[in-house]
C-alpha cells in the first residue's frame, strides 16, 4: 500500500506593521512565517503552493534585492566612515 505524502502548504504574512495583520487573519488564519519585507531572502523562504499575503503593493512586483535592514545598516556605516571637519 502506497500513500503519497503532500507538502504542506505554508501561510506568509509579508510587510503587516498594522491592524491590517488582525484583518489578513480573519480572512487567511495564523500565518506560519511572517516576513518584514518583500526581498530576496523572503522570497527564498517561499515553495511552490505556498499562499503569500502582501500588506501592500503588488502580488506579481519583483523582491528587493536586499534587505531594508542591510541597506540601513550600509548607511550607518557609510556615515560612519566618513571623516569628520
Amino acid at each position: 500500500m502506497s500513500t503519497t505524502v503532500e507538502p504542506s502548504r505554508l501561510l506568509h504574512f509579508v510587510g503587516f506593521r498594522d491592524d491590517r495583520y488582525w484583518n489578513a487573519v480573519r480572512v487567511f488564519g495564523i500565518p506560519d512565517m511572517i516576513h518584514r519585507n518583500w526581498d530576496v531572502y523572503t522570497s527564498n523562504d517561499i515553495a511552490p503552493g505556498d499562499v503569500v499575503v502582501h500588506a501592500t503593493g503588488e502580488a506579481d512586483r519583483l523582491p528587493r534585492s536586499f534587505s531594508s535592514e542591510a541597506e540601513a545598516n550600509r548607511r550607518k556605516r557609510r556615515r560612519r566612515q566618513q571623516p569628520t571637519d
